[in-house]
């Protein structure tokens, strides 16, 4: 199962974005979610929410949270978060330090597409109980990676980079 504007509660253009529609989604079995990041200009945080509409807007920090809480609750297959990042650099650092510090152990931490020597992807049954990031690169953050603490690095290129498909810059 899959869910697309997860944080929706209605409509696209005006609803109401909802820690509880990803609640909803989760206990339901959807095992793919979908987190829209936009830059928050009033405090160190991330917004999530449809940009460019009247939707309401959550918060990074609060998203990420739920979704660990409640992720494993009705199956202990994977849980793909599916991130359309519209954040700066900045943000996108502070993301992945975040992914770090609230997903801990549940995070999976390697890239799935790209390990070396790898003849297959891992089953779902390897990955139970794991949180897998699905993003794209963007080529104009590239050059500030060089600057992140490496672990930060390694969690801000699996955003980047999506985790099980091919890779493709935007």
């Amino acid at each position: 199962n899959s869910s697309h504007n997860t944080y929706l509660e209605g409509h696209q253009l005006k609803g109401t974005s909802s820690c509880e529609a990803y609640i909803r989604a989760l206990l339901q079995g959807c095992r793919c979610i979908e987190i829209d990041c936009w830059n928050d200009t009033l405090r160190e945080d991330i917004n999530v929410y449809h940009g460019h509409t009247l939707t309401t807007k959550l918060y990074f920090t609060e998203v990420i949270t739920t979704i660990r809480d409640y992720a494993f609750r009705t199956s202990l297959h994977p849980v793909i978060i599916s991130i359309e990042n519209h954040c700066s650099p900045a943000n996108q650092k502070l993301m992945a330090k975040k992914f770090l510090d609230i997903m801990g152990d549940m995070l999976c931490k390697e890239n799935l597409v790209e390990k070396e020597g790898r003849e297959r992807l891992p089953s779902p049954i390897e990955l139970q109980g794991k949180i897998i990031l699905k993003g794209t690169f963007k080529k104009k953050v590239k050059a500030a990676m060089a600057t992140f603490p490496c672990e930060v690095r390694n969690i801000y290129c699996q955003i980047q980079v999506p985790c099980l498909f091919p890779f493709r810059q935007v």
